[in-house]
C-alpha cells in the first residue's frame, strides 16, 4: 500500500519543502469571517487569520500534505456563561492545552481552536461536546449547559472549515498527514510518564500501525533534560478522540491522523505560564520530529 492507497500521492516531502505549492496571494488577516476563509482555502490562498466569531485561528504559509491541529489551544469563554459556571478561569486552564499551536507555529499549516474545552469540546462529538461533567468535575450550576445550541453551532463551524481545508490538501496531493496535538498534566501522576504519548487505539489500517512504529523510533531519540521516557504508545491517552474518528470516517483511505499528547514540561500546569527555555527546546525537537513524520509518509516507507 503506497501512501494510503492513493496514486496521486507521489509528492516527495523534500520536494515540497524546496518547491512548496504557494499561492500568489499572501495577506495577514487580523479577523476573517468563515465564508471568506473558506473561499481563500478553495482558491489556494496563503493567509493568517482569526475567525471573526472567535472559533478558530489559522495559518497557511504554503500548501503541503501536512496539517497541524491544536483543538484545545484556546481558552475563550463567553462572559455571560461565567455566572453559570462552577469553574473559574484558573480551574479551566488546568485541563486546557495552552500554547500547543505556538509549539508548531513554524509548520506550513496550523489550525487551532480558540474556545475553552469547557465551553464545548472539539475532541468530542457534537452530541457530547457540552457535557455537564468534565474530568470528574461539575461544570454548570444547574448541570445543564446554558448555551448548548450555540456551543454545538461553533463546534460544527470549526469542523466545516477543517473539512474544506483537508479536502483542498487531499485534492492537491492525494493524501494528508494530520497532527492532532494535545498536552497533558503529569504532576499528579505518581509514575514516570512519556514526553510524547502516541495514541493508536483507533488505528485500523496496517499502514497506520507501520507509521506509528517508525515514528516512535524517531521520538525515542529525542533527548530532553530530566526526561527518562521520551515516548510511549497508548500510555496516558489512547488516541480515541473525536477528531481522529472524524477523519477516519470522512477520509478513510487518504488521511492519517497522529494523536499526540505532550507532557506539560514547557509551562506551569496551573497557570499556563511558559517556561521559555523548555518551550524553545521542545518546539525545536517537536518540529524536527514532525518533519521526520512527513518524510516517513512521503518517501513510501509504508508497505
Amino acid at each position: 500500500m503506497k501512501k494510503f492507497n492513493n496514486s496521486k500521492s507521489s509528492i516527495n516531502y523534500k520536494k515540497t519543502i524546496d518547491n512548496p505549492v504557494f499561492s500568489s496571494e499572501k495577506v495577514l488577516d487580523i479577523k476573517l469571517c468563515q465564508t471568506k476563509a473558506l473561499a481563500k482555502i478553495r482558491n489556494q490562498c496563503c493567509f493568517d487569520a482569526l475567525d471573526s466569531d472567535g472559533v478558530w485561528k489559522i495559518s497557511v504559509k504554503e500548501y503541503v500534505p501536512l496539517i497541524c491541529v491544536a483543538l484545545h489551544d484556546g481558552s475563550g469563554f463567553p462572559f455571560e456563561l461565567e455566572q453559570h459556571c462552577l469553574l473559574t478561569s484558573a480551574d479551566r486552564i488546568f485541563e486546557e492545552d495552552p500554547h500547543t499551536a505556538e509549539l508548531v507555529v513554524s509548520q506550513p499549516i496550523v489550525l487551532a481552536g480558540m474556545d475553552s474545552r469547557y465551553y464545548y469540546d472539539l475532541n468530542r462529538s457534537p452530541v457530547h461536546c457540552d457535557q455537564p461533567i468534565v474530568f470528574g468535575r461539575r461544570v454548570w450550576k444547574k448541570d445543564v449547559h446554558p448555551l448548548s445550541s450555540l456551543a454545538k453551532q461553533r463546534h460544527d463551524k470549526f469542523y466545516a472549515l477543517f473539512k474544506v481545508l483537508v479536502d483542498k490538501v487531499v485534492k492537491l496531493f492525494g493524501y494528508c498527514l494530520i497532527m492532532d496535538i494535545h498536552s497533558y498534566n503529569y504532576s499528579r501522576i505518581d509514575r514516570e510518564t512519556p514526553l510524547f504519548n502516541l495514541g493508536t487505539a483507533m488505528y485500523n489500517r496496517e499502514d497506520e500501525h507501520v507509521f506509528a512504529r517508525q515514528w516512535q523510533q524517531v521520538l525515542a531519540d529525542v533527548q530532553f533534560p530530566g526526561i527518562k521516557l521520551p515516548v510511549a504508545e497508548n500510555d496516558v491517552f489512547k488516541g480515541q478522540g473525536y477528531l481522529l474518528q472524524w477523519v477516519q470516517q470522512k477520509f478513510p483511505k487518504t488521511c492519517l491522523t497522529v494523536s499526540l499528547d505532550i507532557k506539560k514540561i514547557y509551562c506551569d500546569e496551573v497557570t499556563g505560564e511558559i517556561y521559555p527555555l523548555q518551550f524553545r527546546r521542545l518546539s525545536q525537537e517537536l518540529n524536527k520530529a514532525i518533519h521526520s513524520a512527513a518524510v516517513i509518509v512521503q518517501e513510501e516507507r509504508l508497505p
